[in-house]
């Protein structure tokens, strides 16, 4: 390590991320063992020098820059979930953009007979349905209606903003959506059953949490809301021909309303009086609740914890039976924007069923994958470990990359001076005093010619 060290490593990078953290997480626990190493000490010192000079940032943001190396991802994964997340350090972050938009690769295991408030196994159970119909054929037919171009609603439980607020910020308030999530066109290139497991034979659970009376109300009207949207006028009219709702039983004896086939073209009928009544009252409904939720009001009089409870991911007990349902392990290609908890939602009532999802891996995204990822088996082992791997990460990106490396003054024949930190002694405190005179001078002028231009002495 003590050659790379004084040379500045970049760029883009993936790490293969646990379950139960937050893409967030991850890049505190990076930032955590970068600021700190002498792998990455050459661009913090360089970092120090820009943000010490920067005088159009106040000092707090100053001292921040300099302290920790610059970071970011390209694409929030999901606690629940784990896989790739694509990482940039340095100028690598200015590319984190251009992973927004690439396709992605999933493996999920889909549980049918059960749908939650969260489509998935960390949420509470909304909906019950008969699932001793389904079967291998009958979902490997389903899925061809899944691939190609489609549409999809994202689910309410997602980091989308409406009126400056998340979705699931509303959720977990109780509050109303101002207005309904729009569907989205995406275009899916792979969807096909990897594992198909029959019930009673997998380790899989439904949640053990019911939802209130009041929230499975609001979950079917939501999903009825979300269908229609999907469906255009056309299959509205069909839907209207034939708009009753069968009963089924579930395992346990109880009777349940069964739900019609929701695939692209379907959806749930829930008949002219729903709690919310015809489309054009919701409608109004949610325009009138909408000027009563916005972002200030939801947040107003809450407490710091109550606060960032509505970020934190709690993870409900799961059932201690033996789960009788049959759930499939699903591997899909799909474009930006493409929600898997949703397509799982999806799959099930278009097998005249329910579904949640009970995994999510991304395996895949761009161009990495999880067979190069750096993972915290590489952080846990020590610097000495993850340096070398990281090293060959970031200049394979680079060397892949050229258009986007730096072409900055790093790159220039001044030779790196070692960090302050490190030098130890007053030639340390000289090279942080001729920095600091600098900035004073360079402050000056900012005032002189900020003076000038407002026509003051």
């Amino acid at each position: 390590m003590a050659e790379s060290a004084s040379k500045i490593l970049e760029g883009v990078f993936a790490i293969n991320k646990p379950l139960h953290l937050s893409s967030a997480q991850v890049l505190r626990d990076l930032q955590e063992h970068f600021r700190s190493s002498v792998f990455f000490a050459p661009l913090l010192h360089w970092q120090s020098k820009q943000a010490l000079q920067d005088v159009n940032k106040s000092r707090r943001k100053r001292r921040a820059a300099a302290e920790n190396i610059k970071i970011g991802h390209g694409g929030t994964l999901d606690p629940q979930a784990t896989g790739i997340l694509v990482v940039g350090v340095g100028k690598g972050t200015k590319q984190m953009n251009s992973f927004l938009g690439c396709s992605k690769t999933y493996e999920t295991t889909v549980l049918f007979g059960r749908s939650t408030d969260t489509y998935d196994v960390a949420g509470k159970v909304t909906a019950s349905a008969s699932h001793s119909h389904v079967t291998r054929a009958l979902v490997e037919e389903k899925l061809a209606s899944f691939r190609g171009k489609i549409k999809q609603v994202p689910p309410i439980y997602s980091a989308l903003k409406i009126n400056g607020m998340k979705a699931y910020e509303y959720a977990r308030t109780g509050k109303a959506l101002p207005r309904e999530l729009q569907s989205r066109d995406l275009e899916v290139e792979q969807c096909e059953i990897v594992e198909w497991l029959e019930g009673g034979t997998h380790e899989y659970r439904w949640p053990a949490t019911e939802a209130s009376e009041e929230l499975k109300q609001v979950a079917t009207t939501m999903m009825s809301a979300a269908q229609n949207e999907i469906q255009g006028p056309e299959s509205l009219q069909k839907r209207k021909r034939s708009d009753t709702m069968n009963e089924d039983e579930t395992d346990n004896g109880s009777i349940v309303k069964k739900q019609r086939t929701v695939s692209r073209g379907a959806t749930l009928d829930l008949g002219p009086k729903s709690m919310f009544g015809d489309a054009e009252s919701k409608r109004k409904s949610l325009i009138q609740e909408s000027s009563r939720t916005s972002y200030t009001l939801i947040h107003e009089g809450m407490t710091a914890d109550e606060k960032a409870k509505l970020h934190t991911h709690e993870l409900r007990p799961l059932s201690s039976e033996v789960c009788l349902a049959p759930a499939a392990r699903i591997r899909v290609t799909a474009s930006s924007g493409f929600y898997v908890r949703s397509f799982a939602h999806d799959l099930g009532m278009a097998c005249s069923s329910l579904a949640l999802m009970a995994t999510l891996f991304r395996s895949r995204q761009a161009e990495f994958d999880v067979k190069s990822a750096l993972t915290y088996q590489d952080l846990e082992n020590g610097e000495n470990v993850w340096g070398p791997k990281l090293q060959s990460m970031l200049e394979n990106w680079n060397a892949r990359h050229p258009e986007e490396s730096r072409t900055d003054r790093r790159d220039m024949s001044e030779n790196f001076r070692t960090p302050s930190w490190e030098q130890g002694g007053d030639q340390g405190q000289r090279a942080d005093t001729s920095m600091v005179k600098k900035n004073g001078a360079k402050r000056t002028s900012h005032r002189e010619r900020r003076n000038t231009s407002s026509g003051e002495d």
